[in-house]
């Protein structure tokens, strides 16, 4: 019902929501860029410095590359820049995201035996469901990306054929995080429709109010003239000098 409103809502209205939406979204990524690539930064110097598996070490270089690159951009783009540059915010938002699905998905694609891989793999799909608020074809873009690559660029599937359990593992864990974004992206939807509703409630209201204290002024301006008209005939009804002088002077 709320996505029949919402698509009948005029032009500039769901203009006004994808743009408040990529505020959400790129607030968010500022904050998470700034977070992720000391993070990243340490993983890739911990995998190095225990001389873990090169694939490994790559990836993680590779993360912290992306974090560092995005996060120099983003500082050309300040959060006060509300509604400024909104191709680039968009892009940015779109390369964090998928960064960490990539780095994630790699991961554990190359080494499905470890736990903690698989791990990182469910956080960022995960985190990903809750931050990322788009509309579901992008949100499904991303998850079947991630699933294609998953399969098809590394060597999981056939690993993951020899225990069926593991096929399906990947499947159900994005099918889960797309229809959980979508109760999420659904909840701002209606919440923005709601304030949308307000707004215009209040818009009818105060115009109402300015008819209605355009009536009383007319009505007390009529009433002004009536009471002095009620004055100049009392008085001249006791002064006959006065009598019919406000009729000759009008």
């Amino acid at each position: 019902m709320n996505m029949r409103i919402f698509k009948n809502m005029p032009t500039e209205h769901r203009e006004t929501f994808e743009r408040e939406l990529l505020e959400v979204n790129y607030q968010r990524v500022y904050y998470t860029l700034r977070l992720l690539m000391p993070l990243s930064l340490i993983m890739w110097v911990v995998s190095f410095a225990i001389q873990d598996v090169l694939s490994i070490q790559q990836t993680n270089l590779m993360l912290l590359i992306a974090s560092t690159l995005l996060f120099i951009v983003s500082l050309k783009y300040p959060l006060k820049s509300i509604y400024a540059a909104y191709r680039a915010k968009k892009m940015i938002v779109f390369f964090t995201y998928a960064s960490l699905l990539l780095w994630g998905t790699h991961l554990y694609g190359f080494h499905d035996t470890n736990n903690i891989l698989m791990l990182d793999m469910i956080l960022v799909i995960v985190v990903m469901a809750f931050m990322f608020l788009a509309k579901y074809q992008v949100i499904a873009g991303f998850f079947m990306a991630n699933v294609i690559y998953l399969f098809g660029m590394t060597p999981y599937l056939e690993n993951a054929l020899r225990y069926p359990p593991k096929v399906a593992t990947p499947i159900l864990l994005v099918v889960t995080a797309f229809f959980l974004s979508r109760v999420i992206y659904r909840q701002h939807m209606e919440r923005f429709i709601l304030a949308e509703k307000l707004k215009m409630k209040q818009e009818d209201l105060k115009s109402e109010l300015l008819m209605t204290v355009d009536k009383l002024h007319e009505m007390e301006r009529s009433m002004r003239t009536d009471v002095i008209k009620t004055l100049v005939k009392v008085l001249e009804y006791y002064d006959i000098y006065t009598r019919g002088h406000s009729e000759n002077v009008s």
